[in-house]
């Protein structure tokens, strides 16, 4: 028999028969990597599962990252994103990815946007003052293989 949720009782349990099969073996396997422990900032302060994001493996070597810390990651290939975080303002980040891009061979977009191609790739890059920082800047850069 069911009854009525009331304060102080203890959240209902709802049995894993009842999660459909690829989402329970996705959600095992993302706890089996610390990836629902939290923020790794809040992971890395004391007692929480240190989990540090990781460019993924079949990154492919030919298309460089521009130097900071990564906070995250997403997507397999064809298409993948990598989220960091660089020291600088913007503007001055902009301009070390221009240089970082163009010097291992992309041709940066016709319009100056933050868009680079090769024969392989396409390389889109978004950036965005940290917290209204102006020495921090947050890059997301999108891969797109062809």
């Amino acid at each position: 028999m069911a009854r009525d949720h009331r304060d102080g009782d203890p959240a209902p349990m709802y049995p894993l028969r009842m999660v459909p099969g690829r989402q329970l073996i996705s959600v095992l396997a993302m706890v089996g990597v610390g990836l629902l422990a939290g923020p790794p900032a809040l992971a890395s302060g004391g007692g929480g599962l240190a989990v540090r994001p990781a460019l993924q493996r079949d990154w492919p070597s030919a298309v460089p990252i521009p130097a900071g810390t990564i906070t995250g990651t997403s997507g397999l290939r064809p298409s993948e994103t990598v989220a960091l975080l660089a020291r600088g303002s913007a503007a001055q980040v902009s301009r070390t990815i221009v240089t970082l891009y163009t010097s291992h061979g992309f041709k940066q977009a016709a319009n100056g946007a933050q868009v680079f191609s090769s024969r392989t790739y396409r390389v889109t890059v978004i950036l965005r003052s940290h917290d209204h920082s102006a020495s921090r800047t947050d890059v997301a850069v999108w891969l797109q293989t062809r």
